[in-house]
């Protein structure tokens, strides 16, 4: 039995019209692209030194969905149609933590888990306005404190603590 081998650069896959609708070629590391019928980049999938990275578009271009996976842990975001961040599921090292985003891409609602327990932070468009569970608020001045698991926190929009409760 013997075995051909095909080395280059970059391969093209033509649908029955002569078109591209597939790309596997170099860039910084391999890269897959699959195209729609209209030529436009749907989704991608690479590789390069910070790890495996696979790409969602949407049929305007706008980046929709993206799984990464670094050093750090695996990333899964999801954008609105203008590839501002919706959503995102992250699992680094010190414990998962997901996120969501208002329409101009503030972060509103934060959930993690870490060595210091569970905590769901919640924000307006000025910041963290009460944390529920381990959390960790940081003062004007840079004062960081933490709070045990038990902990309900409500902040005013300065920041500062209104009101708290907790059980040790």
């Amino acid at each position: 039995m013997t075995e051909d081998v095909v080395n280059a650069r970059q391969f093209n896959l033509l649908d029955e019209n002569g078109k591209v609708r597939a790309r596997l070629g170099m860039q910084n590391g391999p890269k897959l692209v699959f195209f729609d019928e209209d030529g436009k980049n749907r989704a991608e999938l690479t590789v390069s030194k910070d790890g495996p990275r696979l790409d969602f578009s949407d049929e305007n271009g706008k980046l929709r969905a993206y799984l990464r996976v670094s050093n750090d842990g695996p990333v899964l975001l999801f954008g609105d149609e203008n590839s501002k961040p919706c959503a995102y599921l992250r699992v680094p090292k010190d414990g998962p933590r997901l996120a969501l985003f208002d329409a101009s891409g503030k972060p509103r609602a934060y959930l993690r888990v870490s060595k210091e327990g569970p905590v769901l932070e919640l924000g307006d468009e000025k910041g963290l306005r009460a944390g529920l569970g381990a959390a960790q608020v940081t003062s004007k001045d840079g004062v960081v404190v933490t709070y045990p698991e038990s902990s309900l926190v409500l902040l005013d929009p300065d920041g500062k603590v209104q009101w708290q409760a907790f059980v040790r």
